[in-house]
C-alpha cells in the first residue's frame, strides 16, 4: 500500500504476527532478531549502506551471523554467490576469518561460491584475504580449482592457479583429476587452459576410481572434440581400465552414429588399439622369448652330450694291465675320480633343465615371471658347469 515502509525480501514470505513483532521492537531480542533479518536482506540484495548501519547498531553482528538460515551460510557465502562485490569487500574488512568458514551442506568456502559462479574480481579479493583457501576442499573432495573447471571458468582458473599451482594435482574423493572432471562436465576450453598450463603428462594419464583415463571417459560421452584434444597430447591411447577396454574398445562397443564414426576415425589416426592388438603384441614378446630359450636350451643339451661322449682328460686308448686302465675308460676317472664326479654333477643340472626349457618355451605362457625364472636357471646351470670343470 502506499505510504507504507517497503518491506524486506523475508519479512515478504513471514506471517503478519511475526512481522508485527520484528516491526514493533518490543523488546532487545526482537531488535536482534530484526537486525539479522535485515544482515540477510542485506547479503542477498548487495547492500553495502544498510551493513554499514547494522555494523554501526550491532558491531558484533557479524559475530552472531557465522551462519544464516539459507543452507547454513554465513552472509559472506551469500554476498560471494550473489556477486556483490563491495559487501564482500566490507564483510572482509570488518571479519576476514569468515573466509575460513564453510557451509553447513556441502562444505564450500565463500571462494568455492564465487569460483562456481565465475566472480573473478570477488576471486581475487578472496584470495588476498587467505591465499590458503584455495586448497579447502569441500564434502566429495573438491577445492576451487575443481569447481571452477566443474563450470568451465577459465579465467578464475588462471587466477587460482596462478596464486597456488599445487591445487590442480590434487585429486577429489572418487580419484577424479582437474581433467576427469572437465571432461565429465563437457568443458573443453578449460581442458585445453589446463593442459598448458600444468604441461603434466603424469596427471594427464591418472586414472580414476575405476581405472579410467581422460580419453576413456571422453570416448564414452562421445565427445569428439575432447577426444581430438587429448589425441594431439602425450595421452596414453591404449590405457586399459579396470574393466579391460581401452579408449577404442568403448567406441567400437557402442552404436556407430556419426559423431562414434568421426571419433573412431580419430582414434585410428593415432594408432591406438583394441585391447585384442594389445594382447597380439604381449603375444609377439612371449614368441621371441619362446625362440631365444628353445636356443639356449638346445646349446645345453649339446654341451651335455658332447661332456658325456668325450670327458674331460680324454678316453685311454690302448689297456693297461700294470695300472689295470682299461681302453675307452675315462683317463680322469682313473686318476682323479672326485673331479670327475663334479664336473658330472655340474653337467646334470642343465641337462636336466633344458627339457623343462623346451617344455615352457613351446606353452602358452602369458606371464614374464616364469620366463624370467627360466632363464635365472639356466644361467645359475652354466655357471655350475663352468664351476665344475676347473
Amino acid at each position: 500500500m502506499e505510504g507504507q515502509p517497503k518491506q524486506s525480501v523475508l519479512q515478504e514470505n513471514l506471517p503478519s504476527y511475526m512481522i508485527k513483532k520484528l516491526t514493533d521492537k518490543v523488546t532487545p531480542l526482537h531488535e536482534a532478531a530484526n537486525r539479522d533479518i535485515r544482515l540477510q536482506d542485506a547479503a542477498l540484495e548487495g547492500e553495502v549502506t544498510l551493513l554499514n548501519d547494522l555494523l554501526l547498531e550491532d558491531p558484533h553482528i557479524l559475530d552472531r551471523n557465522r551462519y544464516m538460515a539459507q543452507n547454513g551460510c554465513s552472509p559472506l557465502h551469500v554476498s560471494a554467490k550473489a556477486g556483490h562485490l563491495g559487501f564482500v569487500q566490507m564483510i572482509l574488512q570488518h571479519k576476514p576469518d569468515l573466509a575460513e568458514e564453510l557451509d553447513q551442506s556441502k562444505r564450500w568456502s565463500p571462494l568455492h561460491m564465487a569460483s562456481a559462479k565465475g566472480h573473478l574480481e570477488i576471486v581475487n579479493v578472496l584470495l588476498e584475504a587467505n591465499p590458503k583457501m584455495c586448497f579447502a576442499r569441500d564434502i566429495d573432495g573438491r577445492n576451487a580449482v575443481h569447481i571452477s573447471a566443474i563450470y568451465g571458468h577459465t579465467g578464475v582458473l588462471a587466477v587460482l592457479l596462478r596464486a597456488k599451482p599445487q591445487t590442480a594435482l590434487e585429486l577429489t574423493n572418487a580419484g577424479e583429476t582437474v581433467f576427469h572432471l572437465c571432461v565429465k562436465h563437457n568443458r573443453p576450453e578449460a581442458l585445453q587452459f589446463l593442459i598448458a598450463f600444468t604441461d603434466n603428462d603424469k596427471l594427464l594419464n591418472s586414472k580414476d576410481s575405476g581405472d579410467n583415463t581422460v580419453l576413456h571417459l571422453a570416448v564414452a560421452a562421445k565427445q569428439h572434440g575432447v577426444v581430438d584434444i587429448l589425441l594431439e597430447t602425450k595421452m596414453d591411447k591404449n590405457a586399459i581400465n579396470r574393466n579391460g577396454f581401452t579408449a577404442k574398445d568403448l567406441c567400437s562397443r557402442s552404436t556407430k552414429e556419426e559423431v562414434d564414426i568421426k571419433i573412431w576415425k580419430s582414434l585410428k589416426r593415432a594408432k591406438a588399439s583394441r585391447r585384442k592388438n594389445t594382447v597380439n603384441r604381449h603375444r609377439d614378446w612371449l614368441e621371441k622369448q619362446r625362440n631365444a630359450l628353445m636356443v639356449v636350451a638346445s646349446l645345453i643339451a649339446t654341451m651335455a652330450f658332447q661332456t658325456g661322449v668325450n670327458p674331460p682328460g680324454g678316453v685311454w686308448q690302448e689297456d693297461d694291465n700294470e695300472n689295470n686302465y682299461k681302453a675307452g675308460n675315462s683317463i680322469m676317472q682313473d686318476k682323479d675320480s672326485q673331479r670327475l664326479v663334479g664336473g658330472t654333477s655340474s653337467v646334470r643340472s642343465p641337462f636336466a633343465s633344458s627339457p623343462v626349457a623346451g617344455s615352457l618355451s613351446i606353452s602358452s605362457i602369458l606371464r614374464k615371471l616364469e620366463t624370467w625364472t627360466l632363464e635365472v636357471q639356466q644361467f645359475v646351470s652354466c655357471c655350475l658347469r663352468s664351476s665344475g670343470l676347473r
